[in-house]
């Protein structure tokens, strides 16, 4: 066995555990990077965004957080520091043209 087909041994691929959805779901004020981006987070499940600073995190973790509430319903929540807040807000509501989401500082608030 070569050190290559060790290695090649060792990957684990992630099962998809999320959902498919059409991509014309997605909000069209998103760019075509960010569009993938969410339809792959979407179907992968348990996936991360981690895009380099001024890549639209926002708009994306807003747009992936819209469809899964449609299409499997419940609560998401999103934890940001403080100063981030203004920008999360202005997003949904000017970008994307969602309702202002809610800020949550308590536990009995993110409960209700």
């Amino acid at each position: 066995m070569t050190y290559r087909e060790f290695l090649e041994n060792k990957i684990d691929i992630a099962p998809q555990s999320g959902i498919e959805v059409d991509p014309a779901e997605i909000n069209p004020a998103l760019k075509d990077h960010q569009r993938v981006c969410v339809l792959w987070a979407l179907r992968g499940g348990r996936r991360g965004l981690f895009a380099r600073f001024g890549l639209g995190k926002t708009v994306m973790q807003l747009e992936w957080c819209r469809i899964l509430q449609k299409h499997i319903g419940g609560q998401t929540l999103i934890v940001m520091p403080l100063n981030v807040m203004p920008e999360f807000r202005a997003d949904a509501v000017h970008l994307l043209g969602l309702d202002e989401p809610p800020y949550c500082r308590t536990m009995a608030e993110v409960k209700a």
